[in-house]
């Protein structure tokens, strides 16, 4: 088994979004949510048996009408993959938050999703600082940063991923005041 960390991008983006994922083989396909898509084994990161490929990735609609925003640190400009990154989904109706949800990468072997961080959200202001950090708390208590770089310690990584969480809630909850 490899420990490495999961560093893309997209994958905490489709997570928030609750998104599917269509794998095919000479067998047939099948599906699966994208998060029992992840292993947590750097050396097979993904589930495809062999002669599987991926072939389509599936958003549900009832996600339609989300705010979203991602966040991420990264060691310096000319180097893209987060050392942290942090999804954010929410529906603002009313001024209240509806249908939250965060997903984290760069912070264990595979993308995650915050566990508790919707329950924290839901029916909360748009503006409640209260609720932006207990899903911040949350969010950092499933950060397991690997020490697999150099680049910043677990610790600052697990601590950013809290201020970024914090900060994109925020900046969800503004833009639906607008919207």
């Amino acid at each position: 088994m490899c420990l490495a960390a999961y560093s893309g991008d997209l994958a905490p983006a489709l997570l928030v979004l609750d998104a599917e994922i269509a794998i095919r083989s000479a067998a047939g396909e099948r599906r699966l949510p994208l998060h029992a898509f992840y292993r947590d084994d750097g050396a097979r990161t993904f589930d495809l048996a062999p002669g599987e490929v991926v072939t389509e990735i599936i958003v549900p609609t009832a996600r339609a009408g989300l705010h979203g925003s991602y966040g991420k640190l990264r060691a310096r400009a000319s180097i893209d993959f987060p050392l942290a990154g942090v999804a954010v989904a929410a529906r603002v109706e009313r001024g209240l938050i509806r249908d939250a949800s965060i997903a984290l990468t760069g912070v264990a072997p595979r993308p995650l999703s915050v566990p508790g961080a919707g329950e924290a959200l839901e029916g909360r202001a748009a503006d409640d600082e209260e609720a932006f950090a207990e899903a911040a708390r949350l969010a950092r208590r499933a950060a397991q940063p690997l020490r697999t770089t150099g680049a910043a310690p677990p610790g600052y990584r697990r601590h950013r991923v809290g201020l970024i969480a914090r900060d994109l809630l925020r900046k969800i909850g503004s833009r639906s005041e607008k919207a």
